[in-house]
C-alpha cells in the first residue's frame, strides 16, 4: 500500500463517523439492498460478483457476512482506509481498485458485475457527467445485472430568513439534538445564502458555512449555540466541509437520467423517520 495521508484519513474518518442516516445508508436501506441481492443469488445459483462504488461500511459490512465477492471501485485510498477502520466485520472477499467511477467501463472488466451498490453516488457527481456515469456502469453490469442507487430528494425552496430559522431553533429546541433535524435546517438556508445553483444543482457547503457563521456573528451567538445549530461536526470551527460541493437535483431528474439505460423494478423508500423523506433507493436491471 502507497504511504498514507494520515491527514487525509483522519478527515474522512471523523466526517463519517458524525454523519448519519439519511446522509448515511439507513438500517432499512441496507435490509433493503441485503433482500434483493438474497433474491438476485437464489435466482443465479452462485455467489455474486458485486461492485461498491465507494468505500461505505454499512454495505461492506453486510456482503463481508454473505461471502460475496465485492470490489471496490475509489478515487481515494484515504477513504478506503478510514471507512474499512470503521467496519464491524472483516471482509474475506474484498479488493480496492483506485479509479474513477466515470471511467469504471475502461478500468474494470465489462459484462461482469452481477450487482453495483452505492449510497448517493449522484450527490458526489456534476450534473454534467451523470450519462456518462450511468452508461459506464451499465457496461460492465452482465446480461442479469442490477443497480442499487440511493438518490436524494431535492428539499430546497423554503428560502427563510436566518431570524425565521432561530425563530424554529428556539420554539423547537429539541428537534435541533437530531442531526438530521439540524442538516435539514441548513439545506433550507442554502437558498437564502445563495449557496445552492439551481442551474447546476450545486451546494456549496464552503460558502454555506461562511454564510451561516456571519449570520451567527451579527445574531450574538454563543459558540455553545452555534455548535448546536451547526451540526455538521463536533466544532464548527472545523473547516472539514469548507470544500464540499454536493450535487442534488430534484429525484424526478435524477430518475429521468437512469430509466435511459436502466428499467426501474422498484423504488423503496425508509418511511420508519420524518426526515428519510429526502431520500430513495432505486432496484433497476439492464434494459
Amino acid at each position: 500500500m502507497r504511504a498514507l495521508n494520515k491527514t487525509a484519513y483522519n478527515h474522512y474518518y471523523k466526517l463519517w463517523k458524525h454523519v448519519l442516516p439519511p446522509w448515511s445508508p439507513s438500517l432499512e436501506e441496507t435490509k433493503f439492498c441485503s433482500q434483493t441481492l438474497d433474491r438476485l443469488e437464489e435466482k443465479l445459483k452462485r455467489r455474486l460478483k458485486v461492485l461498491v462504488l465507494g468505500a461505505t461500511p454499512e454495505f461492506r459490512d453486510m456482503l463481508a457476512l454473505k461471502g460475496h465477492e465485492v470490489t471496490l471501485l475509489d478515487v481515494l485510498e484515504p477513504m478506503h482506509v478510514a471507512m474499512t477502520s470503521i467496519m464491524r466485520y472483516k471482509p474475506k472477499y474484498e479488493k480496492l481498485v483506485i479509479g474513477n467511477w466515470l471511467n469504471a467501463d475502461e478500468i474494470l472488466e465489462n459484462n461482469h458485475y452481477d450487482a453495483v451498490l452505492c449510497d448517493r453516488p449522484f450527490d458526489n457527481l456534476k450534473f454534467k457527467d451523470y450519462d456518462k456515469f450511468i452508461l459506464a456502469i451499465k457496461t460492465i453490469l452482465n446480461k442479469k445485472g442490477i443497480v442499487l442507487f440511493g438518490i436524494t430528494n431535492n428539499t430546497f425552496g423554503k428560502n427563510f430568513s436566518f431570524k425565521e430559522y432561530l425563530k424554529i431553533f428556539n420554539s423547537e429546541e429539541s428537534n435541533f439534538d437530531l442531526f438530521s433535524h439540524r442538516v435539514l435546517g441548513l439545506y433550507d438556508l442554502a437558498t437564502t445564502f445563495g449557496a445552492y445553483n439551481e442551474g447546476n444543482y450545486e451546494l456549496d457547503w464552503g460558502l454555506l458555512r461562511k454564510e451561516f457563521l456571519k449570520e451567527c456573528k451579527k445574531h450574538k451567538l454563543s459558540g455553545e449555540e452555534i455548535n448546536k445549530l451547526w451540526g455538521m461536526s463536533d466544532n464548527y470551527k472545523d473547516r472539514i466541509f469548507d470544500t464540499f460541493i454536493e450535487v442534488l437535483p430534484p429525484s424526478d431528474v435524477v430518475l429521468g437520467k437512469i430509466k435511459k439505460q436502466f428499467k426501474i423494478i422498484n423504488i423503496f423508500e425508509d418511511k420508519t423517520e420524518p426526515y428519510m423523506k429526502i431520500k430513495k433507493f432505486v432496484y433497476g436491471n439492464k434494459l
